[in-house]
């Protein structure tokens, strides 16, 4: 079973990676739908075969989140305010992220340096005449800052235990903040690459398949 999945997985995501070179279209939005499905699914079984605590059902509700989401963003081919209805989808993942990390004493180690990097990222970003947030300049940043607190929480709470649902967690956070930050950089930046969509897609899948697989570990 894992190794089908696996399979499955991955052949779905280069496809969407293949397909996204062509742009926005229907067919991209159905293999991106599938593909994210996989995630879901995987931390749905685990809901199903080992129960999950109260804290692990507000991540697979941020997986739900992260899925619609990721439908809505697929419809850019069809309206402009795709981009601003995935941010609000995406917003309620990382409330539920948070949720499910939790916050202690070690957030504020790793969540001021963070704070710190994206006063200074917006500023420069709102000077930068090749940053161009369509009228999105608010909801990014609240979005930002929401993202920032997710993954200070993540690594606030890591246990350091070598394949623990902690570590699984956190590197799937980490992961998860990465690919949005590249992201960033290709909805609101004047100069994109190709090398930058397909490394968005890997961390962003690899986040969030390590998130619903922490679930699975007890």
């Amino acid at each position: 079973m894992i190794i089908f999945y696996s399979i499955s997985n991955l052949s779905f995501l280069i496809l969407l990676i293949l397909s996204s070179f062509k742009g926005e279209s229907k067919t991209r939005l159905i293999l991106k739908t599938i593909t994210s499905l996989h995630f879901c699914s995987l931390a749905f079984f685990a809901f199903l075969q080992v129960g999950l605590l109260q804290n692990e059902v507000f991540l697979l509700i941020g997986l739900g989140f992260s899925l619609v989401g990721d439908v809505a963003l697929g419809f850019k081919y069809k309206s402009k305010k795709a981009v601003g209805l995935g941010l609000f989808f995406f917003t309620f993942t990382q409330l539920f992220y948070i949720l499910y990390f939790g916050v202690n004493p070690r957030f504020f180690m790793f969540g001021l340096p963070l704070l710190l990097f994206g006063v200074v990222f917006a500023f420069k970003s709102k000077k930068n005449p090749d940053y161009n947030f369509k009228g999105l300049g608010i909801k990014v940043g609240i979005y930002a800052s929401l993202l920032g607190i997710m993954v200070s929480t993540a690594c606030a709470s890591w246990s350091f235990v070598l394949l623990s649902s902690s570590t699984l967690s956190t590197l799937g956070a980490i992961s998860f903040f990465f690919s949005d930050f590249i992201l960033l950089h290709l909805y609101f930046y004047k100069h994109k690459k190709t090398s930058l969509l397909i490394a968005t897609l890997i961390l962003y899948h690899l986040g969030q398949n390590l998130l619903a697989l922490s679930l699975w570990i007890k």
